[in-house]
């Protein structure tokens, strides 16, 4: 979660798509809800979704940390992304 912190914004993407490929514990998820709050790089709030989403029948959390940035998030872009996640037939 320190790499989501750092200044550098290839380090927080590099950190984001390490979720790509390892487990996101519940414990994560409020920090990552946090994290996914304060972002303001739009891309780096996009992976972020993508990652949580790929987890969202593992976790239980992920969901509402999605509609949250659905209906949250500054960007219509990313609240737009998000709503279609939501309403996609699984």
């Amino acid at each position: 979660m320190r790499m989501l912190r750092d200044a550098s914004r290839e380090v927080r993407l590099q950190a984001i798509e390490a979720f790509n490929h390892r487990r996101i514990s519940q414990a994560l998820l409020p920090e990552l809800a946090q994290y996914l709050r304060e972002e303001s790089q739009k891309d780096l709030r996009r992976a972020l979704i993508d990652a949580l989403w790929l987890h969202r029948d593992r976790v239980s959390g992920v969901r509402p940390i999605i509609a949250q940035a659905a209906t949250g998030d500054p960007d219509e872009e990313i609240r737009l992304y998000a709503q279609g996640l939501l309403q996609q037939k699984e």
